[in-house]
């Protein structure tokens, strides 16, 4: 899809009107607590996978950690797609999908 970066809606910026705990475990599900989605271009900004040879190295503990921050990872992404669904916002659904397939767990 051919779209002019100047045509593309920002995201809106909502903020509940409850009281809210602002460490509340739920907010892990969004990438700040600033703003609930990202941009398409913030989400396709991310490292490079990593390398069998690499996980071969690390420990136990380590895979253990790096396990949770990918299945973290897909629950960020899963309640970005569907914020945008919501929103009828259909951009940044092609960059959501590489990224899944960066950290995707199985």
């Amino acid at each position: 899809m051919n779209i002019n970066k100047t045509e593309v809606p920002e995201p809106a910026k909502y903020k509940p009107k409850v009281k809210v705990d602002p460490n509340h475990g739920l907010w892990d599900f969004f990438h700040s607590k600033d703003k609930l989605l990202l941009k398409p271009e913030e989400t396709s900004e991310h490292g490079r996978a990593w390398t069998v040879e690499e996980l071969r190295h690390k420990s136990w503990e380590d895979l253990h950690k790096l396990w949770w921050v990918c299945v973290k990872e897909q629950n960020r992404i899963a309640t970005s797609r569907e914020e945008r669904g919501r929103l009828n916002l259909p951009e940044g659904d092609e960059e959501e999908t590489a990224r899944l397939s960066e950290v995707s767990c199985l």
